[in-house]
């Protein structure tokens, strides 16, 4: 007699042929997949991450679809990703002094560069009165997005000219002629760009920041800097 394997089989007790086991894996599996979903593409769901609206992909399998979680490949990443982390922080450790280690030389490097173009200009560092008259002349304020210092918001000196600049420059990186007072949030999105690439920046873009709206010190500022060059 052929063998027939019911739908709610005991798993412990022993099957006949290596066919039945699978025939067996293959039925047990159709159990737990869930159902097909009654409702159809007008189905409402929220990604688990993010908790953005899931829009559907209609031209895939809709019971394929309509079991997503996320609204997309790169939310799936980062929650799993985040996930990882918290249950493995020894593992995570591990992988970051790895990764520290092995670029440890480069930024040795990097670090003798930056050093060298700071003293450029012969200034190791900026002085406290030059410092105080910075604040003075710029109001205290960031000159980009004219923030107020805060305990959100910090006050950083920017150059106009870039340190890491790899042109030959005609004034003192650190004299008060080429900085300026700037927020920690500006300096950070400017990094080693000049006025005018930054002003291109989606960041710049977004927050409405360009020559009109700048403080009108940079624009004396870069014209002193342009009448020295000639006279150079």
């Amino acid at each position: 007699m052929p063998y027939r394997i019911k739908s709610k089989f005991h798993p412990n007790e022993k099957l006949c042929s290596p066919k039945c086991k699978l025939t067996y894996k293959r039925e047990r599996n159709r159990e737990k997949r869930p159902k097909t979903y009654t409702k159809g593409w007008d189905t409402i769901k929220y990604c688990k991450r993010c908790g953005n609206k899931i829009i559907f992909d209609k031209t895939k399998p809709k019971n394929v679809e309509l079991r997503r979680k996320y609204c997309s490949s790169k939310c799936r990443e980062r929650y799993i990703s985040k996930k990882f982390r918290e249950n493995n922080p020894q593992r995570v450790s591990r992988i970051k002094k790895k990764s520290y280690y092995k670029h440890h030389k480069q930024r040795l490097i990097e670090a003798k560069e930056h050093k060298y173009k700071r003293r450029y200009g012969g200034e190791k560092e900026i002085s406290k009165l030059d410092e105080e008259f910075i604040r003075k002349r710029d109001n205290h304020r960031c000159v980009y997005c004219h923030v107020v210092e805060d305990e959100d918001h910090k006050l950083t000196n920017d150059h106009i000219i870039p340190i890491r600049n790899k042109e030959k420059v005609h004034i003192a990186l650190l004299s008060p002629e080429n900085l300026v007072t700037c927020c920690f949030v500006c300096n950070r999105k400017k990094q080693n760009l000049n006025v005018d690439d930054f002003f291109k920046t989606k960041y710049c873009i977004d927050k409405v920041i360009n020559w009109n709206t700048v403080n009108p010190i940079i624009k004396e500022l870069i014209k002193k800097q342009k009448e020295q060059k000639k006279l150079s």
